[in-house]
């Protein structure tokens, strides 16, 4: 504890003494009026998240205090602002548990604090990317002192991902984490904008290759061995039809003169059954009369873009590409733990 009445010839003891016993009141804001705005800015990492601001009071000349240019005062001797972590329940007790402020105080007058909380988060589950254990979780933190709760501002907070080259099999990690401005309707200051931090934790489970590829993978080979069996039997059906000598019926007839109008259609129409590319089948009437080859043609090719599309279905539905999409941050760093 500090004695302001106290003779002593440590320098550093005698630097706080001149700082905290001439009339310093840490329990008022550091600002050179009551209507001015104070502001906060906060660095969040993962364990830990420090606060900074500058108090114009605690600075002093270093050259007088034998170049003494940082000293670390204790918790109760500097004004701290009044912040709180929010928790879902959104009552009245604060959630946030500080041990001690381990702050920083530069000849500047600037502060730097780091205080040792413990937090509590919201989180929601999150299964679009099973088998991954997938969280988004919320903190809010705000400014909870009642009579100064415009006139101490929090800016934003600057998120920093530490970097980590462990293994992420069979551990929980967070893979990304980041800051914004929201509004909740909190008691004594409805709908005040507050900070929130949103962490993305997610939980690699050993087993996570087996089971996300090889149910998946064995259920696109059986539906692939399907479609293949029914494009034979269409493709049986096809040749029977294309080596018809009858005429077909009007009905066939008037759609095939209709998509024969069409110039997409023609050009399409006029290309070799069953054959690779675009190659024009050379004509010397281009008023050839619709007749079962055409009508095979128009089949062929209808059959090709439906096969297509259903195989882009499959990969789509079983081929699973959504767990791939993980929250990294822009580095890809992430903090884990067993």
């Amino acid at each position: 504890s500090l004695l302001c009445d106290r003779q002593t010839d440590n320098q550093e003891h005698a630097l706080k003494q001149h700082l905290f016993c001439n009339g310093y009141n840490h329990s008022i804001r550091p600002s050179k009026s009551e209507f001015d705005h104070f502001y906060i800015y906060t660095w969040a990492f993962i364990l830990d998240f420090d606060f900074h601001w500058k108090d114009d009071s605690l600075a002093w000349n270093s050259s007088l205090w034998s170049n003494i240019t940082m000293i670390h005062p204790n918790a109760d001797q500097i004004w701290f602002p009044h912040f709180e972590n929010i928790n879902s329940k959104y009552n009245e007790i604060s959630s946030l548990q500080c041990l001690n402020n381990d702050c920083i105080l530069r000849n500047t007058g600037n502060i730097d604090c780091a205080p040792i909380c413990k937090i509590s988060a919201m989180c929601s589950s999150d299964y679009s990317r099973w088998p991954f254990n997938t969280l988004v979780c919320r903190v809010w933190f705000a400014n909870r002192d009642k009579e100064l709760v415009d006139e101490v501002k929090f800016g934003p907070i600057i998120t920093d991902m530490p970097i980590s080259k462990d293994t992420a099999v069979g551990k929980w990690c967070v893979t990304k984490f980041e800051s914004n401005r929201t509004v909740l309707n909190m008691p004594g200051a409805t709908n005040h904008p507050v900070r929130e931090l949103i962490f993305y934790v997610e939980h690699n489970p050993y087993f996570v290759i087996a089971t996300v590829y090889l149910p998946t993978v064995v259920l696109f080979v059986f539906a692939s061995m399907i479609m293949t069996f029914l494009l034979f039997v269409i493709t049986v059906i096809n040749r029977w039809v294309y080596a018809l000598e009858s005429n077909p019926p009007n009905l066939v007839t008037r759609c095939l003169r209709t998509f024969k109008i069409n110039p997409a259609m023609s050009w399409i129409m006029k290309a070799d059954y069953l054959s690779i590319g675009q190659k024009v089948v050379t004509s010397n009437n281009d008023r050839q009369k619709p007749d079962w080859p055409m009508f095979v043609m128009l089949v062929d090719r209808c059959v090709l873009f439906v096969y297509i599309s259903a195989y882009l279905i499959l990969f789509w539905v079983y081929i699973p590409l959504q767990h791939t999409h993980n929250q990294y941050d822009r580095f890809g760093n992430k903090v884990c733990t067993n």
